[in-house]
């Protein structure tokens, strides 16, 4: 029990060495660590300038680690303007998600207007009622959830009841 209190300690002390030496680890007054989140950002992003080929997968998970949802829209059109564009279900949905987060709608509409022919039968009834879902609670729009829901035949998929329900 000795030995494992003991290996904390270096932890615990490293973690009360602050800037402001007034400030100790339990005061009120410490103010919490301020991380460069543009910097994770940057550095996800130039990731789409040097890798050769992204796969949807890594695309997916790149657009899932960004802690700023304004920059959605930067990443996705890079990974738009590649020759490995691939807008996969997984991907579409955290992106998706990511541009509701930011409050950014119009760019969700040029998203499902410039998926080509073959890929639109991909998206499952799933999908939209995610982005329904995201509609009517995060965006408040009520119309956008409800066209959504009369375009999904558009798409190959055909609304099941748990969606008309969940438009109503």
């Amino acid at each position: 029990m000795f030995s494992r209190t003991r290996s904390l300690l270096p932890s615990l002390t490293s973690l009360h060495k602050s800037p402001n030496p007034s400030s100790s680890l339990f005061s009120s007054s410490s103010q919490p660590p301020i991380t460069n989140t543009n910097n994770k950002d940057n550095i996800i992003i130039s990731r789409f300038h040097h890798k050769d080929w992204l796969t949807s997968k890594q695309a997916t998970t790149l657009i899932n680690s960004l802690t700023n949802p304004s920059t959605a829209l930067t990443l996705f059109n890079l990974y738009s303007s590649r020759k490995d564009y691939n807008p996969t279900q997984p991907f579409c949905i955290s992106l998706i998600t990511k541009l509701v987060q930011a409050r950014q709608f119009s760019p969700i509409d040029t998203l499902l207007k410039s998926l080509p022919q073959q890929q639109r039968h991909r998206f499952t009834q799933d999908f939209f009622f995610h982005l329904i879902k995201l509609y009517a609670h995060q965006a408040h729009r009520i119309d956008k959830a409800v066209e959504t829901l009369f375009m999904m035949p558009n798409f190959g998929s055909w609304p099941t009841s748990k969606t008309f329900n969940f438009v109503l």
